[in-house]
């Protein structure tokens, strides 16, 4: 029964896989000590703000984190960048192992949803790409990085 509704599922999974990205950028660049600005979902002036995330209904399905110190290194920028993508792979990954150790418990067409839509940022947001109105994918920013890490000679 409930597996006949899993495109929906899915469809919702992805706004949360999408808030746990951002987050995850958040988290990252809280540890490196650069302030948050916010957190956008979607594109344009914001309807709806609750706290730091601010939702526009004009390209919905985009998400991007803002911060305020741009002083950071090298290292730091990286690992800011890169906090998205672990955020979904570490969560997919959690949220897939208990459901291999609890499949009564916790296995199901929701937690399906969830690792495979975590799994799809993934690697969706390793693949170097422009989004919209500017926006770059994280592996844009993570390939733009490397390539401008300083090299010791």
């Amino acid at each position: 029964m409930l597996q006949d509704w899993f495109p929906l599922i899915l469809i919702c999974m992805y706004f949360v896989a999408l808030l746990i990205h951002e987050y995850g950028h958040a988290c990252a660049g809280r540890l490196v000590g650069a302030g948050m600005s916010g957190i956008y979902i979607g594109a344009g002036k914001p309807v709806i703000s609750i706290g730091h995330v601010h939702w526009s209904p004009r390209q919905f399905w985009l998400g991007r984190y803002a911060y305020k110190n741009d002083q950071l290194t090298w290292r730091q920028r990286f690992f800011v960048s890169s906090g998205g993508i672990l955020a979904n792979l570490v969560t997919g990954l959690v949220i897939w192992a208990l459901a291999f150790m609890y499949p009564d418990w916790i296995a199901g067409p929701v937690t399906s949803a969830f690792v495979t839509m975590s799994m799809i940022f993934v690697i969706s947001n390793l693949i170097p790409r422009t989004l919209g109105h500017g926006l770059k994918s994280d592996g844009w920013n993570l390939r733009e990085l490397w390539l401008s890490r300083p090299v010791n000679k």
